[in-house]
């Protein structure tokens, strides 16, 4: 359980060729194979996004959603999606340039509802991002700003056009779903190996972030934590 209080797992879905695998990419720096095709793969794809010294952060890229899933393919779709489940946050994609753009975002919600994702993970775990806002005109650029609701993220997967805007809110979101923070501790230098065993047996220690003060007599060290849970340390320790 602890660790999987410093793993968030976010599923990256859609309907089928909407540019997922392209984000997926974009954000890990990864090469998996994005073919314009109906199932590309039945299986999820999990990659690691190195953006937070609180957690470590997996996307998995999910199964292309579509209307009239062939029966014959049912039960794999099915299991492919049981992953989306134990999800975090969801990171919804849509093609922007699609002319049935809400039918098939209706599609991908009505999905997650079957599977088990509650209303309000859906209002409230979900961001929804619009990508391929490379295809669109200057004009038709200028009206999707100047009209589309405030919580939808315009991207472009392929140009990496405010891909940097959807991690700092990935961060932000996940920091807030895990309910951690980075804490900052500083104690003699001279008790340092014994707080400092402690703390890494019993917490999540910042990576290379001990350092000293200039004369060597103060050790400071980062701990990804609620501050609510170092009830154990100040009782061993004192301040």
């Amino acid at each position: 359980q602890n660790a999987r209080k410093h793993k968030a797992l976010i599923a990256v879905v859609g309907y089928t060729n909407v540019g997922k695998t392209k984000l997926v990419n974009y954000l890990t720096n990864s090469k998996l194979k994005a073919k314009n095709q109906l199932f590309q793969t039945l299986d999820n794809a999990y990659k690691n996004l190195n953006i937070s010294d609180s957690h470590s952060i997996i996307l998995i890229d999910s199964i292309g959603f579509i209307q009239n899933i062939p029966y014959s393919l049912y039960a794999s779709f099915k299991i492919s999606l049981e992953a989306i489940k134990n999800a975090d946050l969801i990171i919804h994609v849509l093609d922007v340039s699609h002319s049935y753009r809400e039918k098939q975002k209706t599609c991908v919600l009505n999905t997650l509802k079957q599977i088990g994702i509650s209303n309000d993970f859906i209002e409230n775990k979900i961001i929804e991002v619009w990508n391929k806002m490379d295809k669109l005109t200057e004009q038709q650029t200028y009206f999707l700003y100047k009209n589309k609701p405030k919580h939808v993220l315009p991207i472009s997967a392929k140009h990496g056009i405010n891909c940097d805007i959807l991690l700092e809110i990935i961060k932000k979101l996940t920091n807030q779903i895990k309910n951690v923070q980075i804490v900052t501790l500083e104690f003699a230098t001279k008790e340092a190996s014994q707080r400092i065993h402690f703390l890494t047996k019993h917490f999540k220690v910042v990576p290379d972030s001990i350092t000293y003060s200039d004369d060597g007599n103060t050790t400071f060290i980062k701990l990804v934590e609620n501050p609510n849970n170092l009830k154990k340390y100040y009782e061993t320790f004192g301040n």
